[in-house]
């Protein structure tokens, strides 16, 4: 017999701590965001400390824990939100899952647990679509539900026994272009690669480092997220490389140029991936593609560990490079869970359709 368990606390959130680690040592595709260590911090460095309540879906079948959906709650306005646990706003979460469990029948109580206990208005939820939630959720009601899709970037490197001829199939061009960047980067200097472990004394500075790095990128091209500038967001990073008992170890990348720092990556280390997180290059070498530098590198300590890469949202070109163009499908959902909800979701669209016709009429 399954049930949900809503977990509201940090005590209560604490307390799931060795049945969680158990439950992602049996998942098959156990990933940074479904860790313990991640959502603990993501809800005690950052979320509890934005006025967020937590709402976390804890599945029981047993007296074993078979599932795991950490949400919270917080006010906008005339509407409360429910929205997934995350420590960031560019984060790929799925559900945690046995694989034995009726995931769709779990869903939806869990759904019901949900909507019921944190009396939400509208509930934000990302997905991919072959995930174990998506089959649930596009089936709601068209009218309560505002839906968006985008794409991320997956390498499937343990299907590959050879990298010379993994890279060898690759665009022949962009091969060539990189090889002429590479050229032109290593005539400044010699390239070093390292990759950190947890408890290093340099990390605290690299995380400055990064984050400055991206905040300037985020300004010349218009991609600002306030978790990009919050101080809890770098206390969180800080201690997700702290820790040595980590789930999905967390690793920091580094890539010099004749002992100056180039870029850096921030990447999380699951049981069959390589989670890309966040990462940060010198502008002033940008001619050179710092990033896909260090996109070269991160590729191939992947693949010599036997890991495949999660490179997050997004289809840039130096991601869909690796993957020879493919893609995978992300959806975005706000659903409507109360009549409030429905309002503002209609009105929303009223809206929406205002501006694409003042925006018509404009054009003629």
């Amino acid at each position: 017999m399954l049930s949900v368990e809503v977990v509201v606390d940090s005590a209560g959130l604490r307390a799931l701590a060795d049945p969680w680690r158990q439950l992602w040592a049996r998942s098959s595709s156990g990933g940074l965001f479904q860790s313990f260590e991640y959502c603990l911090d993501a809800w005690e460095l950052v979320q509890r400390r934005e006025n967020s309540n937590l709402v976390c879906l804890a599945g029981w079948r047993g007296g074993r824990l078979v599932a795991v959906w950490p949400f919270t709650t917080y006010r906008n306005r005339l509407w409360t939100y429910a929205r997934q646990l995350e420590a960031s706003s560019v984060e790929i979460h799925e559900l945690l899952i046995d694989d034995d469990v009726d995931q769709e029948e779990w869903v939806r109580s869990a759904w019901a647990a949900l909507t019921r206990h944190s009396r939400a208005d509208v509930v934000r939820v990302s997905y991919r679509q072959d995930g174990p939630t998506a089959r649930f959720l596009e089936a709601l009601p068209g009218h309560r539900t505002d839906r968006t899709t985008g794409v991320a970037v997956r390498l499937a490197l343990r299907d590959e026994p050879d990298w010379d001829a993994f890279y060898g199939s690759l665009s022949k061009s962009h091969r060539k272009d990189y090889a002429k960047s590479r050229r032109r980067l290593e005539a400044l200097g010699p390239l070093e690669f390292e990759v950190l472990a947890p408890g290093d004394d340099r990390l605290p500075s690299l995380v400055e480092w990064t984050l400055t790095q991206k905040r300037r990128w985020a300004e010349r091209t218009g991609k600002q997220g306030p978790w990009l500038y919050s101080d809890r967001y770098r206390r969180f990073l800080e201690h997700q490389l702290a820790h040595r008992e980590h789930s999905a170890p967390n690793r920091m990348m580094t890539l010099r140029l004749g002992g100056e720092l180039l870029a850096t990556q921030f990447v999380a280390v699951g049981k069959t991936s390589l989670d890309a997180v966040i990462a940060g290059f010198d502008a002033e070498h940008e001619k050179h593609s710092p990033g896909a530098r260090m996109m070269e590198c991160l590729v191939r300590w992947a693949w010599d560990n036997r890991l495949d890469c999660e490179l997050g949202s997004g289809a840039e070109p130096y991601k869909t490079f690796w993957s020879r163009n493919e893609e995978m499908v992300i959806a975005s959902s706000e659903v409507a869970v109360s009549w409030r909800g429905v309002a503002g979701l209609a009105a929303r669209r009223l809206v929406r359709q205002w501006q694409q016709s003042r925006a018509g009429r404009a054009g003629r």
